[in-house]
């Protein structure tokens, strides 16, 4: 068996490395791709994003990826948060915490789809078959665990990003 562990925020939310195809045990979670993507998103300090170089441009997003990325970015910051192992003597029980995962799995993977928007465009049906294929290679582990095709977090992109073009 062995500990699982999740991040816990003093506002009462938690995600885990699962939502990413990882496994829940400290070691597992190590490298995981999308944790750290997680992290930045969550405690990000919004006063300032948007305004440097580099900075995702949110605000330019289309509504429909917008939104799917406003609610995460800067909601745990200032705030404590604790990477709790299940056998802690100052963990909550997991029921008392609102588990975000599958919220922050779409920011992460939204926050890459227009990354690759940015470069591409979406214009035409070719540039989002081309967005989904670079979206499936670079966000592999998210579909470790089941079909990409099955895959919620990641349908609810790519419908977002259909429908941004037809807007």
């Amino acid at each position: 068996m062995g500990q699982y562990w999740t991040w816990q925020c003093s506002n009462g939310e938690e995600f885990t490395s699962f939502g990413f195809g990882g496994g829940l045990k400290y070691t597992e979670q190590l490298f995981r791709h999308g944790m750290h993507e997680a992290l930045m998103l969550l405690m990000t300090d919004t006063s300032s994003l948007g305004h440097g170089g580099g900075d995702p441009k949110i605000n330019n997003a289309p509504p429909t990826l917008r939104d799917l990325i406003r609610p995460i970015v800067g909601r745990w910051y200032g705030k404590k948060v604790m990477f709790v192992g299940d056998y802690s003597s100052i963990q909550k029980s997991h029921k008392e915490y609102t588990d975000i995962t599958s919220e922050v799995v779409i920011a992460v993977i939204t926050l890459l789809a227009l990354d690759i928007i940015n470069q591409v465009g979406f214009d035409t049906d070719e540039k989002i078959t081309t967005i989904i294929d670079v979206l499936y290679t670079r966000m592999e582990n998210v579909s470790k665990h089941k079909k990409w095709e099955c895959n919620y977090e990641a349908n609810t992109v790519i419908d977002a990003i259909r429908k941004s073009k037809t807007a």
